[in-house]
């Protein structure tokens, strides 16, 4: 069997900890693979901003964002109501993952956003105090942070002997595979049956 990949990531540490690797790693693969437009959306304007880049790049895309718990607070403090929706698209994308995607509907059908199968991934590193601050009971009852995985990283980099390598050749060539789809495939990853029971925990 197979899954649609669709993850919401965050990876929390103290200043110094190193908690940005994921982000550096996953810019470099793309870069080396000739996608770099694929790994983007760090800076952006507006829900319906993030619809719109994601049919752009034929509905597969990672939002990669340092520092994301300031984009938290920015989304609770929001006035202008433009980036209020962030989060509810972000949850909205990841249970549509593997299903067609229908966007906000206006009266000018041009602005309208469906996409057949979306295929979209969010990561964000910061220090935890930041995203703490910025959250709220409604971010459990909402059904956000439940859907998010989080990875702590306790010691600082300095503490750890990090040798960079190039991505592998293989793993290479699987990013240009996914170029090479045809616009709008639906994507699914493969996984045997350890996987598959990994896959059921974290889906409950």
């Amino acid at each position: 069997g197979g899954a649609s990949p669709s993850l919401l990531s965050l990876s929390l540490g103290p200043t110094g900890s190193g908690k940005d690797a994921p982000i550096k790693c996953m810019r470099r693969i793309f870069r080396d693979a000739s996608a770099a437009h694929l790994v983007g959306m760090g800076n952006l304007a507006s829900d319906t901003a993030l619809t719109t880049y994601l049919d752009q790049v034929d509905n597969t895309a990672a939002c990669v964002m340092d520092e994301i718990g300031e984009v938290f607070g920015k989304i609770a403090n929001d006035k202008s109501g433009c980036l209020a929706g962030l989060i509810k698209e972000w949850m909205e994308l990841f249970s549509s993952a593997g299903d067609p995607y229908y966007g906000k509907k206006y009266a000018d059908i041009k602005r309208n956003v469906d996409i057949d199968y979306t295929c979209f991934n969010l990561h964000g590193s910061s220090v935890p105090e930041s995203v703490h601050d910025s959250m709220d009971g409604s971010s459990i009852t909402s059904g956000f942070l439940p859907r998010v995985l989080i990875w702590r990283v306790d010691s600082r980099a300095d503490d750890r002997e990090i040798v960079r390598k190039p991505p592998p050749e293989q793993l290479l060539e699987k990013v240009r595979g996914w170029l090479a789809m045809p616009k709008h495939t639906q994507h699914q990853v493969q996984m045997d049956a350890a996987a598959a029971v990994k896959f059921r925990e974290y889906r409950r």
